[in-house]
């Protein structure tokens, strides 16, 4: 079962300034974040069990190649 992912405005803004950053470090690199960053994100609605609990309920998913995290 596909779920749907809802981030808060915060949340997005952070994964935006991110992405920005990245791309200000070196040209194509926030290409890269964005890319993982989609990956990880159809790897958290297909299974997201998958992923370890950390706090409560709280899951916590992070990106291979890059030092960011997404909870949910």
């Amino acid at each position: 079962m596909t779920r749907a992912v809802v981030f808060r405005p915060q949340a997005a803004e952070e994964a935006r300034a991110a992405r920005r950053w990245y791309e200000e470090q070196k040209p194509g690199l926030g290409v890269r974040f964005a890319d993982e960053f989609a990956d990880i994100l159809e790897r958290i609605t297909s299974g997201p069990f998958a992923f370890p609990l950390v706090y409560g309920e709280i899951r916590r998913a992070i990106l291979r190649q890059f030092p960011f995290g997404l909870y949910f």
